[in-house]
């Protein structure tokens, strides 16, 4: 008979600092802390080992409601479109997702980049 496991619901970054700092703070021992907070121990043992990584992340303008980085596949382009959404926007120009799209398929065969294929989910 399977285990019954409740819903799974991921840590955001700030959730995840607030359990390093409990932590930190050495009030409870590690086994309560996970519990109180409803994760394994295990669970708490990867949020201490990637502690920098959480750091980081709330350091560097990531929405502490950020549950995930996801490392983007070509960061020269992501930073190209980056720099020019926040260009276009000083100068109040309204952009769409089709736009936003184009400019990233100019961008890639710019930076040739024979794979890429945007989408609305890229």
């Amino acid at each position: 008979m399977a285990c019954a496991r409740g819903k799974y619901r991921a840590k955001t970054f700030q959730e995840k600092a607030d359990i390093l700092w409990e932590v930190d703070a050495e009030l409870l021992p590690k086994q309560d802390i996970a519990k109180k907070h409803g994760i394994p121990k295990t669970t708490l043992s990867t949020y201490i080992k990637n502690r920098r990584t959480i750091e980081d992340a709330l350091e560097v303008e990531v929405a502490s409601k950020r549950r995930r980085l996801r490392p983007a596949k070509y960061p020269d382009r992501e930073k190209a479109l980056l720099i020019w959404i926040k260009q276009m926007r000083l100068q109040d120009i309204p952009l769409s997702g089709s736009v936003i799209l184009a400019k990233a398929a100019d961008f890639a065969l710019q930076l040739d980049y024979n794979d890429f294929a945007a989408s609305d989910g890229w």
